[in-house]
């Protein structure tokens, strides 16, 4: 990431400066500068859920935009997945079969490998006790289906902000 700090601030700085430009470009180009460094860290995301449109859908998304991505279809096979990857965050889903999200966001934040990482609970429920539930096991963010990808995208990348301001 150092390499590149230098000529993002020096692009950043050109961008500042440039009137003509819109904030709408602004802010593109601005995430297109966050995405550069992003993508150079190797930033990794792992999504567990149940329904393979919705890891297809936000594993192209990620991707995309440089993420480093590993999908796992319920909590049982998302723990071993979680082993041997590491993510810098994960995406939940709360009603999965085997170990549903809940229970693996609690077996996440129990073991001091992973309690660091930060869980964001992405579902179709609307149950405000499941809701409750998923935040009570350590979840940081909750988001509903159906998605809207800017607003999940923009909540990961304010996670891995805010997880490393903590680290500082």
């Amino acid at each position: 990431m150092e390499g590149f700090f230098l000529p993002n601030i020096l692009q950043f700085s050109r961008l500042f400066f440039n009137h003509n430009l819109t904030f709408q470009q602004y802010r593109s180009a601005i995430a297109k500068l966050i995405l550069q460094v992003m993508k150079n860290k190797g930033y990794k995301l792992l999504i567990v859920d149940d329904e393979p449109e919705i890891g297809e859908l936000l594993t192209y998304n990620f991707r995309k935009r440089g993420f480093d991505v590993m999908t796992a279809a319920n909590g049982f096979s998302g723990m071993k997945t979680l082993e041997q990857f590491l993510p810098d965050v994960i995406i939940l889903d709360i009603m999965m079969p085997f170990v549903n999200g809940i229970n693996m966001c609690k077996e996440i934040k129990n073991d001091p490998r992973f309690k660091h990482i930060p869980v964001l609970f992405l579902s179709a429920t609307n149950n405000d006790e499941l809701i409750n539930a998923a935040m009570e096991a350590g979840g940081m963010k909750f988001i509903s289906k159906p998605i809207h990808l800017n607003l999940l995208i923009d909540m990961v990348v304010k996670m891995q902000q805010q997880d490393h301001q903590d680290v500082a």
